[in-house]
């Protein structure tokens, strides 16, 4: 089960760029101590790349950061009817922003949210969905995206809102 977490921390490492070093060979010895039951060698190896996948993992991401834009539309909306959205999300930072979750907030049923599995680097993204206000007037359309960097399991999360006009049906 350890070697298969650390398999794919490696596997992810190599997609985004960064060397395995040592890690795939202590995972390969892993591997044999493992299926000869070489229990005393194993946890050593497993252990040892473990550290090697982290240390090349962290200089990977030391000073790489994605750097989120969210576009948020002007039009005004109209109540107690489905109203399409548009909303452009733009990475202009250094690296990749994966596992993307999109939330709206305030006074609006929301339906076709999906999840975006990564926006690269200096890309952009359209991410479409319906909205339906509560009620007409002034109304504050908050969007909230969860995200992380590759490799990276902590959560990071911009918030942005726009004032938006919502007119009777």
């Amino acid at each position: 089960e350890e070697i298969d977490k650390i398999s794919r921390m490696v596997s992810e490492a190599k997609e985004f760029g960064a060397a395995a070093g040592d890690a795939e060979r202590y995972l390969e010895m892993a591997t044999k101590a493992l299926r000869s039951d070489n229990v005393n060698d194993l946890e050593l190896l497993v252990d040892r790349a473990k550290i090697e996948a982290r240390q090349r993992i962290q200089a990977q991401l030391r000073d790489r950061y994605p750097r989120l834009f969210l576009g948020l539309p002007a039009e005004g909306l109209q109540a107690d009817a489905w109203n399409r959205v548009h909303l452009e999300i733009a990475n202009k930072g250094n690296w990749a922003a994966k596992d993307l979750d999109i939330a709206i907030l305030g006074d609006f049923e929301v339906t076709g949210l999906d999840r975006i599995p990564k926006i690269d680097a200096n890309e952009r993204k359209l991410a479409e969905f319906g909205v339906r206000p509560q009620a007409a007037g002034a109304s504050a359309l908050a969007v909230q995206v969860t995200y992380r960097r590759p490799r990276d399991e902590a959560r990071l999360e911009p918030i942005d809102s726009k004032e938006v006009q919502v007119e009777p049906r």
